[in-house]
């Protein structure tokens, strides 16, 4: 009997493990389309209902969110025309994305090249170095 209870035990821990979403450092929920580029972890989030991207920015080795950042974003629209946008970035509640407005009311496949700026200290002293990382995601508006 004992082993029955432990291995559905086990067997709930595996499936909730599997099931459950991807969360942030600050264990909120991310949702949207994830990449690594060069050590840093992008996270896309589009949201129709209030023509918006969000794009979080984290240290994919130690999962510190990175809010020290120039980012901007060349979109080429569903029919072929290039917007440029840049996001500021902007802490709501507990989480802090690079956000801003985009008019996705066309239907298509729309191709978002996220360019991202990023300060850090190079050892204990503070000097800073940018890194330039591009994070290449498509949105498709059916």
């Amino acid at each position: 009997m004992k082993r029955v209870v432990i291995a559905y035990i086990s067997c709930l821990l595996l499936l909730l493990a599997i099931a459950s979403p991807i969360t942030a450092n600050t264990g909120h929920e991310m949702e949207g389309e994830g990449k690594v580029v060069e050590g840093i972890e992008g996270w896309l989030k589009v949201t129709p209902a209030m023509s918006r991207i969000d794009f979080y920015l984290n240290d994919a080795k130690t999962d510190k969110t990175i809010t020290d950042a120039k980012v901007k974003v060349t979109i080429t629209m569903s029919d072929g025309k290039k917007m440029d946008k840049e996001l500021p970035g902007t802490k709501t509640e507990e989480t802090f994305s690079f956000m801003n407005t985009v008019d996705l009311s066309s239907k298509g496949i729309y191709s978002l090249a996220i360019v991202a700026k990023v300060q850090y200290k190079i050892g204990f002293k503070s000097y800073h170095s940018v890194k330039t990382v591009i994070f290449p995601f498509t949105y498709e508006v059916k």
